[in-house]
């Protein structure tokens, strides 16, 4: 592979390199992209949110685009739709991806795709004081779909430049969680996830001169791809500010990236007003957004022409039967103790815990032990009964089918714990453990969570499955009934 990237470079080096007075797409290309971003970003468009019918004209606007680029369609036409719908926000509406593609020029190659992207969604407006407010998304992210319209034009121009078949597409729902992504990668008309080879996401790329370079985070999660992107970068002068191998999970790079896809991050940083009032066409650098796109479309035809695109072990680790990860994690509700034996029980009182957690994912299932302060009790005839403990639950979480698997999932879990409880009172008395209470205590939980991206929501109910006491002739079991709230790291 490295002998391959030395001999294009040296090819490249050595031949002449044309200047934008002698390139037909250079020509004007900084006043073209400013067309685009000034059209995407206009407060008509009502900032591309979800249900606007800006988000509607900015699609029908990109697929003109690419209908004039002769760019070949999916399916019937360039978009790709898919319902959202969510409870918490209520959303229930269609999205819309934009997705075109030109078949690749070297036969061995051509079922090989390369994926260029950028969200064309924002935040959409707000009403204050009567006042529709716009989000208009200039460098969030109209610079990027402007630039892979551009990217567009230029390979529509240059067919026999590119070995591997690309895929231009304007994703919809990024601002809602990736979610036009993963419904990409999910399932499309183009290409199985298997036989695409690499992705970029451009997402604000409109502040060039202020980052003084570009970002290419996870250019070097494919083998010689950091060499690749250095040797284009030296011959168009462009300053790379990040070529790390870690993939950006806070772009449409993460359900590639999950996919051990090796996906490029590319971005000028998040200098404009991010996800603000401000963030307006007027303020973009588009002599900057021309030499990123110059230099894209030199490093994405030299990438299509690459005998292999392979993905580092690290990143092929993350396609691995089970993933990690770790939290934190607090519940609060009624606990109470249970008298199985009498015809009564005692009267509630409030607990509650926080601690930590681990999660090993796996097809169909999640097991997630935590570790756990807690303190809990009752109110008894003889007094408030309140303990302090460690507790440690170790729950299996059966995934259960979910109408939007990309934003939420839904499970059930059981499993046992072990409690250690360290200190406690009942009434004003300090807790006996010598003849009274057991300082041990084994039980079992069970219910129902949801999780949402990061978040974690969950009823539990918990009980011990014998009596918390030393005594042989009194049953008394320690009982919860617990909301449980999680975030994942």
């Amino acid at each position: 592979m490295r002998s391959v990237l030395t001999t294009l470079f040296l090819a490249l080096l050595l031949s002449p390199v044309a200047g934008a007075d002698d390139d037909p797409f250079a020509r004007q290309l900084a006043e073209r992209l400013k067309q685009h971003v000034r059209f995407l970003a206009a407060d008509s468009l009502e900032g591309r949110g979800l249900g606007t019918s800006g988000k509607v004209e900015a699609k029908n606007y990109i697929a003109s685009h690419f209908r004039e680029f002769n760019l070949e369609t999916h399916g019937d036409d360039y978009f790709q739709r898919f319902e959202l719908r969510s409870t918490s926000p209520i959303i229930n509406t269609t999205a819309t991806n934009v997705v075109g593609y030109i078949p690749g020029s070297d036969p061995a190659l051509r079922d090989q795709f390369i994926v260029v992207g950028a969200h064309y969604d924002h935040i959409g407006f707000i009403m204050r004081g009567g006042e529709k407010i716009v989000y208009p998304g200039a460098d969030d992210n109209a610079s990027g779909t402007a630039t892979v319209i551009e990217l567009a034009r230029y390979f529509d121009a240059n067919r026999e430049a590119i070995g591997r078949s690309i895929i231009f597409i304007a994703f919809d729902a990024e601002e809602s969680g990736l979610l036009g992504a993963r419904h990409f990668v999910a399932g499309n008309k183009v290409a199985a996830a298997s036989d695409m080879r690499a992705m970029f996401s451009i997402d604000m790329v409109g502040m060039y001169s202020t980052n003084e370079g570009l970002m290419m985070m996870g250019v070097s999660t494919f083998n010689g791809g950091r060499e690749l992107a250095e040797s284009v970068a030296a011959r168009h002068g462009v300053p790379l500010t990040n070529t790390a191998h870690r993939i950006s999970y806070r772009t449409d790079t993460k359900p590639f990236g999950d996919l051990s896809i090796p996906a490029i991050y590319t971005s000028t940083g998040l200098e404009s007003p991010y996800h603000q009032p401000e963030d307006r066409y007027d303020l973009l650098d588009y002599d900057g957004m021309a030499t990123t796109t110059l230099y894209l479309a030199d490093f994405i035809a030299e990438l299509s022409n690459v005998p292999d695109i392979e993905p580092t072990r690290r990143l092929a680790a993350t396609q691995r039967a089970i993933r990690f990860h770790a939290g934190v994690i607090a519940n609060a509700g009624g606990t109470s103790h249970n008298y199985p034996d009498d015809f009564f029980n005692a009267k509630g009182l409030f607990g509650y815990g926080a601690g930590l957690f681990l999660q090993l994912k796996g097809s169909g299932m999640t097991l997630q032990p935590e570790v756990l302060y807690e303190s809990y009790g009752s109110r008894t005839a003889d007094g408030r009964f309140r303990a302090h403990s460690i507790t440690v639950p170790l729950n299996l979480q059966l995934h259960l089918p979910s109408a939007q698997q990309d934003m939420v999932r839904m499970y059930g879990f059981l499993g046992p714990y072990y409690r250690h409880i360290f200190s406690g009172r009942k009434g004003e008395n300090d807790l006996d453990f010598d003849t009274g209470y057991k300082r041990d205590e084994i039980g079992f939980s069970f219910g129902l969570g949801m999780e949402v991206l990061k978040l974690q929501f969950a009823w539990t109910y918990r009980t011990s499955a014998g009596t918390i006491t030393q005594s042989t002739t009194t049953d008394i079991r320690q009982t919860g009934s617990l909301f449980t709230v999680g975030y994942r790291f």
